[in-house]
């Protein structure tokens, strides 16, 4: 009978290189183990936590509450210094989403429009621009795609042709 296979947690060493030795890489995750004797063979892949991530969780779940506020003069300086909360202020109109914006576009063109497309057109009429992404044509056919799919017949939009997308 084959013994059982218990995971090995990985510990810092300095680095060397030797023949007798087999290394591995050390991939926060998962451990695949494997054993063989005689004729038979075990394979065996076991969940490790992070210990960075497990100190992660702690930091946040033993976080240092604030003091409370200390009475005295220290409290009423820090008090005055705050300052006033405006009077009237104006309310900020929420930025339009991309999936909004190329609603927008198609309804302005009329026409069939590929993702590209209309990343160039939001973004040249001021409608939506991407918030630094690398890909948002990749993020918004994403998009299309998973409202078309999800919502059928409600979908805002429709394929028109392969790659191309109309208003619904």
């Amino acid at each position: 009978m084959m013994p059982m296979l218990l995971p090995m947690l990985a510990t810092p060493a300095a680095p060397f290189d030797s023949e007798e030795y087999l290394f591995e890489l050390k991939w926060d995750g998962v451990r695949a183990l494997a054993a063989r004797a005689a004729w038979q063979a075990r394979c065996r892949c076991v969940p490790i936590p992070s210990p960075r991530r497990s100190s992660m969780k702690a930091k946040k779940k033993h976080a240092p509450k604030t003091p409370p506020a200390q009475a005295g003069k220290a409290a009423a300086k820090t008090q005055k210094a705050a300052p006033a909360p405006a009077s009237n202020p104006t309310p900020q109109a929420p930025k339009p989403s991309a999936l909004a914006a190329a609603a927008r576009v198609l309804a302005e063109t009329g026409q069939a429009m590929t993702c590209p497309e209309l990343i160039v057109a939001m973004a040249s009429k001021g409608y939506w621009t991407s918030p630094a992404g690398k890909t948002p044509s990749a993020t918004l056919y994403a998009a299309l795609t998973r409202e078309i799919q999800t919502k059928k017949d409600q979908a805002r939009f429709r394929k028109s042709a392969p790659g191309k997308f109309v208003l619904a």
